[in-house]
């Protein structure tokens, strides 16, 4: 099987957890194959160059330093060590073989997609951003406010604020639709996605946590419509 350039290698033995991390990948508009070995990584590698690989240390054919130090012998692709070994010295030999992050299981695949965001900027490759529907393009400027979902980069008062990719989503997705208002439910199902079991009052927590770090500007604050959910409300009505 052929990886295509733009897609994700995972390298992963357990096809349950294999199938989770793509999906996983996939949801977040992240392209990704499957490879449940050693060997069959390395046939990938031989036929297209992914963009990024995710790794176990525990594959059945190879130990997956070793499969670390052979693909560096040839290429410098971000690699996202992903594995049960919680030892600091299986940390520090899979960085020593070249692996860019180390992410013990078990996991959050919220923080394994920011992760690998975040090493596919810093490569140089650009993440592909959340599709939210009714957007038409990647990032919103207000007064003193710059949402860009391209890079993840969220600017308020002209310096960066430091929020969760999460938060940047869902502060996209409010600010993209300026004056509207969203239940709880909509709001999980446009940026966690209907799959998604969890509580609606994440969507509190997050809307919380978002208010503590952007207080509101010029002419648009985030408004709560007792009842029913939330609102980016402006003046203007539409993003610049």
């Amino acid at each position: 099987m052929a990886v295509p350039a733009s897609e994700i290698l995972v390298v992963e033995s357990d096809r349950d957890l294999s199938s989770l991390i793509v999906s996983s990948l996939t949801r977040e508009a992240l392209s990704a194959s499957p490879a449940f070995s050693g060997g069959e990584a390395l046939a990938c590698l031989q036929r297209s160059r992914p963009v990024l690989i995710t790794m176990e240390l525990n594959l059945p054919d190879m130990n997956g330093t070793d499969l670390i130090r052979r693909i560096r012998l040839k290429s410098q692709i971000p690699i996202l060590v992903i594995t049960a070994r919680c030892d600091i010295d299986d940390k520090l030999d899979a960085f020593a073989s070249g692996a860019d992050d180390y992410l013990t299981k078990p996991f959050d695949t919220r923080e394994m997609t920011a992760r690998v965001s975040a090493l596919l900027r810093r490569a140089g490759k650009s993440a592909p951003a959340l599709p939210v529907s009714g957007t038409s393009g990647r990032s919103v400027v207000f007064p003193d406010l710059e949402i860009n979902l391209e890079n993840y980069q969220v600017l308020f008062q002209g310096e960066p604020a430091d929020l969760s990719p999460r938060e940047i989503e869902l502060l996209y997705f409010l600010a993209s639709h300026p004056n509207q208002v969203f239940s709880r439910e909509q709001l999980l199902d446009q940026v966690w996605g209907r799959e998604y079991a969890g509580d609606y009052r994440t969507i509190d927590t997050h809307i919380r946590k978002i208010r503590k770090k952007i207080t509101g500007g010029p002419g648009w604050s985030i408004q709560t419509v007792w009842g029913v959910g939330y609102k980016f409300e402006t003046d203007a009505g539409e993003a610049g």
